[in-house]
């Protein structure tokens, strides 16, 4: 992480989190140390394995699906957010069922964020008009890094997923966005992110060396993919494809999966979480149907804990920790059929040892017990039981220290 943290509550939340989901505890008294917040629910592309294009989509056919409200998260609403969220949060991630630069606020929110020490990240498809005086303001607000969502590198190969998107224009906002970064001086790290298929896998080593030419990082990534001849040839072999959010997979003997194993604890629950463009607060990044969300912030009348602690997330923790609830029974959520295997359920946690590693830069001199609670982490057991011998010293300061939240049978 770019930005450093350099006050204790953060990593005192952050242990307080690793804590808690590493004893199973159901009433949380920490806050996520990352946050994906989704600036814009709707979106610009039809990209066809993802809930808002095949939503799009299927405005034109008889049969019309509909997932979420699309929306722009308001100021009002990003503000509260940051004023109850901002001193614990390491990571703001700007992504994931819409297109962030629709929201003409983005800037003000990264610097907002900036402000509080928290680092920033956006993906972006960049397939939009964007003046010189935006792509500016991003820069400057404080961004840390841009991903750019490009699938190919002619226009019939990239709009065969990013549908409706102009590769030309994207890839002029992607290097009017690298000169003017590299006028200013700034550190933002940008990035090319191709999400590999069969009818793209040839044009790596030409995208490759674009990169390598710009001065900016390459990353090829795995695709999501429901249809067979999208596969591209190193991943032939694989016996089933899964379509995002979907119980039932497509495999080859057309014999059902069978159901995804659950760890212990997911992390969506604990150490990171994801609101969207409403408020309302999804069961991870890939739950794409609005009526499985958790429940909605509303500013002046629902803070973020109050749905953090709320039933529905009482009973979620309680799921996958194996301790049924009183009143749990009325209570289902998505998370307790959970369709996602253990690479969602544990997905930011690889921001964790950057997490350590930046404590060890900034705070680890002066806060030696600190930093032997960080030594611990890998060995849960250890944590767990110096953790509970030192808890006075390392439980954070209120608002954290609360009372504990509503039994369930209190249902609303």
């Amino acid at each position: 992480m770019r930005v450093r943290k350099t006050q204790r509550l953060p990593y005192l939340n952050f242990l307080r989190a690793k804590y808690e989901m590493y004893t199973g505890v159901v009433a949380v008294e920490s806050y996520p140390s990352y946050v994906g917040i989704d600036p814009s629910s709707a979106c610009n592309l039809r990209c066809p394995t993802c809930a808002t294009g095949i939503e799009y989509e299927s405005a034109h056919s008889k049969e019309k699906i509909v997932f979420r409200n699309r929306t722009l998260m308001s100021a009002e609403l990003f503000d509260a957010l940051l004023e109850e969220m901002g001193d614990y949060l390491f990571l703001i991630m700007f992504f994931n069922w819409g297109e962030p630069l629709l929201n003409k606020n983005l800037p003000a929110m990264i610097r907002k964020a900036a402000d509080r020490e928290i680092e920033t990240d956006i993906h972006t498809n960049l397939s939009l008009p964007l003046s010189d005086h935006y792509l500016e303001s991003l820069l400057t607000a404080g961004l840390g890094s841009l991903g750019a969502s490009l699938d190919g590198f002619t226009q019939k190969t990239y709009e065969t997923y990013r549908r409706g998107g102009d590769l030309a224009l994207a890839k002029g906002n992607l290097e009017r966005l690298v000169a003017i970064r590299d006028r200013l001086g700034l550190d933002t790290r940008i990035v090319w992110n191709l999400l590999v298929f069969s009818f793209n896998e040839h044009e790596i080593p030409t995208v490759e060396k674009y990169c390598r030419d710009l001065d900016i990082g390459f990353n090829a990534r795995d695709a999501w993919i429901n249809d067979p001849e999208w596969l591209p040839s190193y991943r032939k072999v694989e016996p089933s494809i899964s379509p995002p959010g979907q119980m039932s997979v497509w495999s080859p003997t057309g014999e059902p999966k069978a159901p995804v194993s659950r760890s212990p604890a997911c992390g969506w629950h604990y150490g990171f979480t994801m609101i969207n463009a409403n408020g309302s607060l999804s069961p991870c990044c890939a739950a794409e149907d609005q009526k499985d969300d958790l429940g909605t912030v509303e500013p002046g009348e629902h803070g973020f804990v109050k749905v953090w602690n709320n039933p529905r997330y009482q009973n979620s923790r309680a799921a996958f920790a194996g301790r049924p609830l009183p009143g749990g029974d009325e209570v289902e959520t998505l998370c307790m059929k959970c369709p996602f295997d253990k690479g969602i359920q544990t997905l930011y946690s690889v921001f964790d040892e950057r997490v350590t590693r930046q404590f060890d830069e900034v705070l680890e001199a002066s806060e030696p017990l600190l930093g032997e609670a960080f030594r611990r982490l890998e060995d849960r057991p250890s944590f767990v039981e110096f953790y509970e011998r030192h808890r006075e010293e390392l439980v954070p300061p209120p608002p954290l220290a609360r009372p504990r939240a509503a039994p369930l049978r209190v249902l609303q």
